[in-house]
């Protein structure tokens, strides 16, 4: 994962397949660290079949440049080299934000137009903090602006804006690709594991 932004999306993500149990998460800041990550892990032939890595999505959305990233991580002309490429296409995977969009200013979308319906004094406020908003150079204070406006401490901040964020219509396909890995993997560790075996998200 590349922030505390993304591990709230992640926890949120886990908490809904009641699967925070069997997921342990890692953060590893710039995006361009999952593919040296990814590619130290293969070469010390560790498995990857309980392993994933996340990117935030506005950076190497594309199949071309996730890519263009292994082939900067995997240098060299040798057979391993490509079965090394090979071994690694598919696990970084990303949340899916509209061309153009930061992480940030996509989760205020989500909150400031979310179906108000049922909804308690709890989101709400953070709805209206967040209408407050209109546009900022600082994509981060986006999010960053409510919590400070509301005097909420980052960590129970996050959760409760994804806990609101999650309830908009558009959430399930923004975290489709993350949830579509992670919930036969999560099923499988349920049924043959101890729950103290996990799977790793970075």
């Amino acid at each position: 994962m590349e922030d505390d932004l993304a591990v709230a999306i992640i926890n949120k993500i886990c908490s809904s397949l009641k699967a925070s149990r069997y997921v342990k998460i890692f953060k590893f800041g710039a995006a361009s660290n999952a593919f040296t990550l990814l590619a130290s892990t293969l070469i010390r032939g560790d498995n990857l079949s309980d392993k994933l890595y996340i990117l935030d999505g506005d950076k190497y959305s594309t199949e071309n440049e996730k890519k263009a990233a292994l082939d900067k991580v995997f240098t060299g002309t040798e057979s391993r080299t490509y079965e090394l490429k090979a071994a690694a296409e598919g696990k970084i995977k990303q949340f899916n934000l509209p061309n153009g969009v930061k992480p940030e200013q996509y989760i205020h979308y989500l909150i400031t137009n979310v179906p108000l319906d049922g909804l308690g004094g709890e989101y709400l406020e953070i709805i209206e903090a967040a209408r407050d908003i209109r546009v900022e150079l600082d994509a981060h204070n986006y999010i960053s602006n409510i919590l400070t406006k509301l005097g909420i401490d980052r960590p129970s901040g996050l959760t409760r804006v994804m806990d609101l964020a999650s309830r908009h219509p558009e959430w399930h396909q923004y975290v489709s690709e993350v949830t579509d890995w992670l919930q036969p993997v999560v099923s499988d560790l349920m049924e043959r594991l101890p729950e103290n075996d996990t799977v790793d998200i970075t």
